[in-house]
């Protein structure tokens, strides 16, 4: 483990890059092949290797069940639907 808090934070971050990217393949919509791929691959992630991510969660300090909620909350398209809400307020004002 990193010694000081620079490194823990670089640590930390790195770790949650991982997690940012995994949830933006989960949440990929459109229709390039390796876009599927790489969405398939973070399902198969999710639903057989649950060690493995709950294991990256702790790398990253992040609560692993809150993380699979959000990653369901992200597959749903429920965080684009809030987007949609906050621009349209944004426009009306």
């Amino acid at each position: 483990m990193p010694e000081d808090s620079v490194d823990i934070a670089n640590h930390y971050n790195l770790w949650r890059a991982v997690l940012d990217q995994a949830v933006q393949d989960y949440a990929y919509k459109g229709k390039s092949k390796d876009g599927l791929k790489y969405k398939e691959e973070v399902e198969k992630w999710l639903k057989y290797k649950y060690d493995e991510f709950k294991f990256v969660c702790d790398l990253a300090a992040v609560d692993h069940q809150r993380a699979r909620k959000e990653f369901d909350k992200y597959k749903e398209g429920e965080y684009d639907r809030n987007w949609e809400v906050i621009r349209t307020a944004k426009k009306s004002k």
